[in-house]
């Protein structure tokens, strides 16, 4: 087992942790304010996640299925977004901002919490430490 594999796994958990954390923050902000300062934090750790994912999905997947894993990585984004921001509008519309935001951080602790519905597990990888 190789440290730098283990670090990027324990780097992606704790930034899906900052996502949670700060969607459930921006669900309970008091103003506008710290509605505005709990969205930054979650857009500062897209960042971290988005430059951490495809590498290390290459390394759990092996050299050999890197590139598909990779396109897996980027249809699931593109089918999120196309799919996810218009069901999220919805459902803000519909029940309320503050329950479409808390809905979408139980489902991201949920993905998270359980790996075989997380992408590293859909994509069959030999082992989560390779």
């Amino acid at each position: 087992m190789r440290l730098s594999t283990v670090a990027r796994q324990r780097l992606m958990v704790g930034v899906m942790a900052v996502f949670t954390a700060s969607t459930v923050a921006a669900a309970l902000a008091p103003s506008y304010g710290f509605l505005a300062a709990s969205r930054l934090v979650c857009a500062l750790a897209h960042g971290v996640f988005w430059a951490a994912l495809v590498p290390l999905v290459g390394r759990l997947v092996g050299a050999e299925r890197a590139g598909r894993s990779a396109a897996a990585v980027f249809i699931g984004i593109s089918l999120a977004t196309v799919l996810g921001v218009p069901m999220g509008t919805a459902l803000g519309v519909t029940l309320g901002w503050r329950f479409g935001t808390t809905s979408r951080a139980a489902a991201w602790e949920r993905h998270w919490s359980n790996p075989s519905l997380s992408m590293l597990g859909l994509l069959g990888s030999r082992s989560y430490s390779a």
